[in-house]
């Protein structure tokens, strides 16, 4: 899975599409350029916005990462 990047700046949300059925312009971009990246929500909670197919797998098959800030 890539690493996220100190440096990378928040992804803005809510994100823009051009049509119903294609992805937004934001998104396509982050696929090529930063497919892990912190997103910027409005109110500010941390967190990670995966991209890719295979990174979103190997996130969500890793016992390291949950939604329970109590886990260590």
């Amino acid at each position: 899975m890539n690493t996220p990047r100190a440096d990378a700046a928040p992804a803005p949300l809510p994100v823009d599409r051009p049509t119903p059925l294609d992805l937004p312009t934001d998104l396509q971009r982050l696929r090529t350029d930063l497919p892990v990246a912190p997103p910027a929500f409005p109110d500010g909670p941390p967190g990670w916005l995966i991209t890719r197919y295979d990174d979103v797998r190997s996130a969500l098959a890793d016992p390291r990462l949950t939604n329970f800030f109590s886990y260590p």
